[in-house]
């Protein structure tokens, strides 16, 4: 791809007249303007060079972020399942933060580009059952975690597969909400307002309306996480999944955007877990057993790039 500097400068003036007709005040505008900035500068950074600014910041968040350096150090000894030497986890950490920054760069970046750039250099791998389901007219969950790219990833998915929604949680202040909402939409997302409440049927209703619904499961945010097998330890992972397939019949895939070191993205999809295959006695054995099965898969794809699992959050790894 090449490099169009004024075809960039013009993308810059649109998204910034965009975000301000969000404001409502000069407060506003100050609270959005490091946001906006930060968007602008991401994207004018060329893609062949994502990787020399994310070893550089990366290294800089790696210093200065001790808890989190701890937090991905942890993730990444998880990974390793403790056959890995102090030196080589800490190389994957490293390497985990330059990917981290990365992800950032090109979120950034893509919300100045808008949807037109959620195709660029993607490959798919498993997708083949998803389309067959959604040929169907029925609606799917996909089951993911916090590694790779999710966000380039969703909206891949929305502008090259199928209309997907996904989970928008409340921010702070209300302007940096409303400006997040309008790009997100702007992009090809459906929203699942998390402060509206009654999530789960909002996440039904998308379903009965024949559209997919991402759901990250591998960090504890709801609230309903079951502890499950996950690298030889216990660790919780959301059940919302489980339970949500369980009383819709669909399907759930699970899934992972992995950012590719020339810029490109590889969406790749595991095996789909059918509700009604599943083994157990009670709804809750069903639900531990539909979790488990989604947590051995994700960590067959995180194994596949262990440094691109961005943990940012304490786990409750447990022996």
């Amino acid at each position: 791809m090449t490099y169009d500097l004024s075809s960039r400068l013009r993308q810059i003036i649109h998204f910034t007249k965009e975000s301000l007709s969000v404001t409502t005040s000069f407060d506003e505008v100050m609270s959005i303007a490091p946001f906006v900035a930060a968007a602008s500068m991401a994207s004018l950074i060329p893609v062949s060079r994502y990787n020399t600014f994310a070893t550089i910041w990366g290294l800089v968040r790696y210093a200065s972020q001790p808890d989190r350096r701890r937090y991905s150090r942890k993730a990444q000894q998880l990974v390793s399942r403790g056959m890995s030497s102090n030196f080589d986890v800490e190389i994957k950490n490293i390497l985990a933060f330059k990917s981290y920054v990365k992800f950032w760069i090109e979120n950034l970046a893509h919300l100045v580009a808008g949807p037109a750039q959620s195709g660029r250099d993607l490959t798919t791998e498993g997708d083949e059952p998803l389309k067959e389901w959604l040929a169907q007219g029925r609606g799917a969950i996909v089951a993911t975690s916090h590694a790779g790219n999710p966000d380039w990833a969703g909206t891949a998915i929305a502008n090259q597969v199928h209309p997907l929604a996904a989970i928008f949680g409340p921010l702070d202040p209300p302007v940096f909400e409303r400006w997040s909402h309008k790009f997100r939409t702007s992009l090809g997302l459906e929203t699942i307002f998390l402060q509206d409440g009654a999530v789960t049927k909002q996440i039904i209703s998308k379903i009965s309306e024949g559209k997919l619904v991402a759901l990250t499961c591998d960090f504890n945010i709801s609230g309903n996480a079951i502890d499950v097998d996950f690298f030889s330890k216990k660790v919780p992972m959301a059940s919302g999944p489980a339970t949500i397939a369980l009383r819709t019949g669909v399907p759930i895939f699970p899934g992972i955007g992995f950012m590719k070191s020339d810029g490109g993205h590889h969406l790749f999809f595991g095996p789909p877990i059918f509700p009604k295959e599943v083994q157990g006695d009670s709804v809750s054995s069903k639900v531990l057993n539909i979790t488990q099965t989604i947590a051995k898969e994700l960590e067959r794809q995180i194994s596949i790039a262990p440094e691109q699992w961005h943990v940012v959050v304490p786990l409750d790894i447990k022996d």
